[in-house]
């Protein structure tokens, strides 16, 4: 809903919320180079657009801490249902100072799910992405003035959002790492009951 159509929806239909979003890292990022920076729109927010600052690469993850705190109001449909509240974040790679621009990624995702569910931390995979990266945020939406209005939240999204995916290269990795350590282990467990003997 943009704008304008919100200004024609009856104040009773009305839900003001403090959104706050800490986006804390990218990890496993297969690259080496480069400063990494995100963009993010939010629709319905007092403040719509904001960006991260640019940071480098270390050990295939990139830190930010940085914390969004808006205000956005959000509308209860007919059905006594929150409508939609679109965050949406573009993951960018600026290589040759700012000379060259990539599309890292991007992750699109509905506040309106996570009110009521107090401070959430969660991993995301990255979507439109060539790589399986995963964005680390904690997302807390808080009502500012409680009002007779009652609504209810849709969380059936949420749960969609894949927390964390693994690529195929990575599973394989993983079962080598735990056939791996189960050799070892056997090995070591046959030694200490050997010399116990």
């Amino acid at each position: 809903m943009d704008s304008l159509s919100l200004l024609l929806v009856p104040k009773n239909r009305k839900v003001e919320f403090e959104v706050e979003v800490f986006i804390q890292e990218l990890a496993n990022v297969p690259l080496v180079t480069g400063l990494y920076y995100v963009k993010l729109k939010l629709k319905n927010g007092e403040k719509s657009n904001s960006m991260t600052s640019r940071a480098p690469i270390k050990d295939h993850s990139i830190f930010w801490n940085y914390k969004l705190e808006n205000f956005v109001q959000i509308v209860i449909g007919k059905d006594g249902v929150l409508m939609p509240c679109e965050l949406n974040l573009k993951i960018k790679q600026e290589l040759n100072g700012g000379k060259e621009i990539n599309n890292i990624g991007k992750l699109s995702l509905n506040l309106s799910e996570y009110v009521g569910l107090n401070a959430m931390t969660r991993r995301y995979l990255l979507q439109d992405s060539k790589i399986n990266s995963t964005l680390k945020l904690t997302i807390n939406m808080k009502q500012t003035i409680v009002n007779s209005s009652s609504y209810k939240v849709d969380r059936h999204i949420t749960h969609k959002q894949p927390m964390l995916l693994l690529s195929l290269h990575r599973w394989w990795r993983i079962l080598f790492f735990v056939r791996l350590e189960t050799s070892h282990l056997r090995m070591w467990l046959k030694k200490f009951l050997w010399e116990q003997l």
